[in-house]
């Protein structure tokens, strides 16, 4: 009922506002046409959907061992948003294309599959659009969730509208759980046990094995990496205390979103940190502050940095990947909101490769120390890495899991 509600409701805004949202389409670029349903056409392709850059790294993972299984076959891979698009764009390979999903509309869902046709839809952790799954499971379509994620704030949800969950659940044929205790909390919500397996994190077995590194004439170099909003007066106060202690220190900030720079721009400069730009400056020079606003240069300078604080965890945001920066070596800092990635900080903390702070003072003590004792910040570096040694290997059982399933 909820979900014949919502097709209602969107047919009727719609109907009222297509002149304002074709417009707002255009100028926004937002690629009119995908929305519409008009994808690529292509013939038999594996489906793979994204929500945004996170996930999209996943989709990539998830491409490359549908490959494995059956090198021959058009492979679509699309994100619900433009930052999520552009990731995919950068990822896609011969006979593979990238587009934006179509409004989850009857109308647009069907145009869509009507241009593409697909052997198998892969949705990836949380991508529950139900118009999208009803019409897969109406063309007989296997519908595969992969790093399958629930998270509590899911749960609540769940716990509100019990029946509309179970109705995309049951849409979905296999739930590839990328750890216990996500898996349990979808157990929870009624899935059966046959439909439920619990593989690994795709997200670690795509993790960087080179990535070129961001020369920085400046040392130390403490990166604040994808913070959040609700983040950004930590983690400034906590680079002022740093800045104390160490004024030649060079603070990197980037931010999750982009539309957020100019908000955490304001931010440093009320807090009398003087910033530099990376769309507008190849090097900080003397500025404190580098804010990245810039796409896919994360990883480089991690490569570069002495220490790392990985943001969504000191608000509840429940943490981005921690394993990125542990991968070069170096000491992770990290809140309690851990849970969206809990397997990988668990992974951290069980071999001494990270360090979980409560509140920004500790953040700002913490890095102050390991900035003074280069020896404990060394063995603390290698022990991350470990971390990554351990989780980067691509599970097998994805391989085998998928060729079952997709049955081609």
């Amino acid at each position: 009922m909820l979900i014949i509600l919502g097709n209602i409701l969107i047919t009727v805004i719609l109907l009222v506002a297509w002149p304002f949202l074709a417009l707002w389409a255009i100028i926004g670029r937002h690629s009119l046409t995908d929305r519409l349903g008009f994808l690529p056409k292509s013939d038999g392709p594996i489906w793979i959907h994204a929500a945004s850059v996170g996930e999209a790294g996943v989709a990539g993972v998830t491409r490359d061992i549908v490959r494995r299984i059956c090198p021959d076959v058009p492979v679509l891979m699309t994100a619900t948003t433009r930052m999520g698009l552009s990731r995919l764009r950068k990822l896609t390979g011969p006979g593979e294309r990238a587009a934006i999903l179509p409004l989850d509309h009857p109308l647009f869902v069907k145009i869509a599959f009507d241009r593409v046709t697909p052997k198998a839809l892969i949705l990836v952790e949380t991508e529950f659009w139900p118009n999208l799954m009803i019409a897969a499971k109406k063309r007989g379509i296997p519908v595969i969730l992969v790093n399958g994620r629930i998270s509590e704030s899911t749960l609540k949800w769940v716990r509100i509208f019990p029946k509309t969950f179970r109705g995309f659940t049951k849409r979905i044929d296999r739930f590839l759980m990328k750890s216990g205790f996500d898996a349990e909390n979808l157990l929870k919500t009624g899935v059966s046990h046959e439909k439920v397996e619990v593989l690994g994190n795709l997200k670690f077995a795509g993790l960087p094995m080179i990535t070129e590194k961001i020369v920085l004439h400046r040392s130390p170099v403490i990166v604040f990496g994808s913070v959040r909003v609700k983040e950004f007066r930590q983690v400034i106060r906590a680079g002022k205390s740093i800045l104390s202690e160490f004024p030649e220190a060079l603070l990197i900030y980037a931010p999750r979103h982009l539309n957020t720079v100019v908000e955490l721009n304001k931010s440093l400069e009320a807090a009398g940190i003087n910033i530099a730009l990376r769309s507008k400056a190849n090097d900080p020079e003397n500025a404190q502050a580098y804010v990245i606003d810039t796409m896919g240069e994360l990883l480089g300078f991690y490569a570069s940095a002495n220490v790392a604080f990985i943001g969504g965890t000191l608000a509840d945001y429940g943490g981005h990947n921690p394993l990125e920066p542990a991968f070069y070596s170096i000491p992770v800092l990290f809140g309690p909101f851990i849970d969206a990635n809990r397997e990988a900080f668990d992974a951290l903390g069980n071999v001494g490769g990270g360090i979980e702070i409560a509140d920004e003072k500790q953040l700002a003590d913490s890095i102050i120390d390991l900035l003074y004792n280069p020896e404990k910040r060394d063995k603390i570096g290698r022990a991350a890495r470990s971390s990554t040694d351990r989780m980067a290997h691509l599970p097998e059982e994805y391989e085998v899991r998928l060729r079952e399933y997709i049955a081609l």
